[in-house]
């Protein structure tokens, strides 16, 4: 939000027009390719903050998405296409907060599966290939190593101060855009 005082009067058009568009989408009775497109990305950005605030949950998965949102497997899958399929995201996810947790952690006995359990992943044999796979180390060289080093992918609209503001922001840079052409 503390974009917004620093815009244009054109660029606060441009955000208020999207923000009518995305409103429309979500209430529309007819979905048209527009307001659907909006609808979609509105969903993708709540599913997105609600995994990240339940990766703890070993059970967190596309079933828990279409019970808490009311919508079908499909509908999850195709809005997550985009990240290579909603497990695919939450298993990421879960693996950047192991590798960050890994980094600070004190090497003691169990300290790899304690961390491992915490973020949702009980077989420690199945969270050490994956670790090994994303990261190139094992889990336990990881371990006590000081700040995280690895690249880690771009951060969620809810790890980077919700998501009205990440909205705000891609309005005003698709309006900034726009002015160029």
């Amino acid at each position: 939000m503390d974009l917004l005082p620093n815009i244009t009067q054109a660029e606060s058009l441009d955000v208020a027009a999207a923000l009518v568009g995305l409103l429309n989408g979500l209430l529309a009775t007819e979905k048209n390719a527009t307001g659907k497109a909006h609808a979609e990305a509105a969903s993708l950005e709540a599913m997105k903050a609600f995994i990240i605030r339940n990766l703890h949950d070993p059970e967190l998965s596309a079933t828990t998405l279409t019970k808490t949102f009311h919508c079908s497997r499909a509908k999850i899958y195709r809005i997550f296409a985009e990240e290579d399929g909603v497990a695919s995201f939450i298993r990421k996810r879960r693996l950047m907060g192991c590798y960050d947790d890994l980094s600070r952690s004190h090497k003691k006995p169990g300290a790899v599966q304690e961390v491992a359990e915490r973020w949702g992943f009980l077989d420690p044999f199945h969270f050490s290939r994956l670790f090994k796979r994303a990261y190139g180390v094992a889990p336990s060289d990881i371990l006590g190593s000081g700040p995280p080093t690895s690249p880690r992918q771009e951060t969620t609209s809810d790890e980077n101060g919700g998501v009205m503001h990440n909205w705000v922001r891609n309005a005003i840079e698709a309006s900034r855009q726009k002015e160029e052409k």
